[in-house]
């Protein structure tokens, strides 16, 4: 699961910095760094943690948010050690119940424990070129990767895809309140035109498929719904799909 930082092309002093304090530590970027967590959970702990790369991406960025600890980047892309899983690691069995005793902590008593009893990183210094209209173009165009990114996620994780696709919505508002309303209004728009579809092959069905009944007959409720719901979850995912690939 780890990777070494080997095809880092240096192109100022900040970078170089940044690419000589993690190059020597085992380092992960952020679906690696979820599939070790999840492993390393289950090994220690002997508890399925099945933690997903939205959850970690909102612990670390509520951690930033606050100003008690800081990721690694290298040109733009957050970059995960073994403190961070530490801290992953602590943040996750205090929100266990049954590695509490039933007792779940909330997050504000977890970013205070961290401040005060864990090694965290400082807020790097930032650079003249971090703060140019060129890096708020950069930061737009890392927020999209990093939603492509969570997407695939969803894909292999196969959540629920309404409220998954619910969550990515609401993280994208923040950078573009706009590009999400659209955005749900076009998923809205797929699950309608794709139930539609869903009725017009269920009615494309014999008599004897749809119906049951030697004298009055009755449609198949049951079996119309179950043919629907797979129909339009088969239909969606291969849009969701084509759109993470494009």
């Amino acid at each position: 699961m780890s990777i070494e930082i080997k095809d880092v092309v240096v192109i100022n002093e900040g970078e170089e910095k940044a690419a000589s304090e993690v190059e020597y530590l085992q380092t992960w970027k952020i679906t690696e760094f979820t599939e070790v967590m999840n492993e390393t959970f289950k090994q220690k702990y002997d508890e399925e943690l099945n933690i997903t790369v939205n959850t970690i991406n909102n612990y670390f960025r509520k951690l930033e948010d606050d100003g008690i600890h800081y990721l690694n980047r290298i040109s733009g892309t957050k970059i995960y050690d073994p403190m961070d899983l530490d801290i992953a690691e602590f943040i996750s069995i205090k929100r266990s119940k049954k590695l509490n005793k039933g007792i779940t902590w909330q997050l504000p008593q977890i970013f205070d424990a961290i401040r005060r009893d864990l090694p965290c990183r400082s807020k790097p210094d930032t650079t003249d070129e971090e703060t140019s209209s060129g890096s708020d173009y950069t930061q737009i165009e890392k927020q999209i990767d990093d939603l492509k990114e969570s997407m695939q996620e969803f894909i292999r994780q196969e959540i629920s895809r309404k409220d998954d696709i619910n969550q990515k919505l609401l993280e994208m508002k923040h950078a573009n309140e706009k590009q999400v309303n659209r955005s749900m209004v076009e998923v809205m728009q797929k699950q309608s035109e794709f139930r539609s579809q869903a009725r017009t092959e269920w009615d494309k069905k014999s008599s004897s498929e749809r119906f049951e009944g030697l004298i009055f007959k009755r449609e198949k409720i049951k079996e119309r719904e179950q043919f629907i719901d797979e129909f339009v979850e088969k239909k969606f995912m291969e849009w969701i799909i084509e759109q993470t690939n494009s």
